[in-house]
């Protein structure tokens, strides 16, 4: 009896111990998140995700489909919000009013994903293109090629814009906002084909504009005043309406 008294009370004194451990719970990346976003959860912050294989800077930038100039590139400045970066330079490039500053926007300075940029552009109004799939290049095609507004597009745990895509010569010239300089590089088409991932979209402003940045310059004709310059004169210098 006192063999079992003893058993009882020791077990009793472990439970109440065990009870009293503070369980601390581990945190740590899901194996597979459920939906993709970009750049990827695994990278630090500050890190340019395609800095092993980013292209070379071209310094020929006169055959450029898409010149956007420097003042309409945007870094990432939070180092995670490459879409957003991506959305903001093309929108500020349409001079759509509803993207400047998007970066700016709390909702604007994480990561992103189809859904999350659908569910942006649907709120802020602005018209957009997209789509996804890795043998589709039509939306760059046209984004590109035929309306040279430029279009994002996503490598594996990046979003950059595409400014000229030619099968023909088999070149891709990108802008990458992880990268300070913001300079134009260029990829084969065989390195683009091997890490494109099929995300793909396009912005479109209200008043859209694009196609005014490429058509011909009208020539301004001068205008000679054969009096010179022209000073104060009395009223009946200037042929007046006749009064009843």
């Amino acid at each position: 009896m006192a063999r079992i008294l003893f058993i009882i009370l020791f077990f009793a004194m472990n439970v109440t111990a065990f009870c009293q451990i503070p369980i601390i719970e581990e945190k740590t990346f899901p194996s597979r998140p459920n939906i993709k976003q970009f750049p990827s959860v695994y990278l630090a912050v500050d890190t340019n995700p395609i800095v092993s294989y980013d292209g070379a800077i071209d310094e020929d930038l006169s055959d450029l489909m898409v010149p956007i100039p420097m003042r309409d590139r945007v870094f990432n400045r939070t180092g995670i919000q490459c879409v957003w970066a991506s959305t903001e330079a093309l929108g500020r490039y349409a001079e759509e009013p509803k993207l400047i500053n998007l970066t700016d926007d709390p909702e604007c300075k994480s990561y992103a994903g189809p859904a999350s940029y659908s569910r942006k552009m649907k709120e802020r109004g602005v018209k957009y293109r997209m789509t996804y799939d890795t043998n589709d290049r039509s939306l760059i095609i046209k984004s590109v090629v035929q309306e040279r507004r430029g279009c994002m597009f996503c490598v594996p745990g990046h979003a950059m814009v595409i400014v000229h895509y030619d099968e023909k010569k088999g070149i891709v010239k990108y802008f990458n906002n992880s990268d300070r300089s913001l300079a134009i590089r260029t990829w084969t088409m065989a390195e683009f084909n091997k890490r494109f991932e099929g995300w793909v979209a396009a912005v479109y402003a209200d008043n859209d504009i694009i196609t005014q940045k490429y058509a011909p310059k009208i020539p301004t004709l001068p205008i000679i005043d054969r009096n010179n310059q022209q000073g104060i004169y009395e009223k009946e210098y200037i042929l007046q309406p006749a009064k009843n």
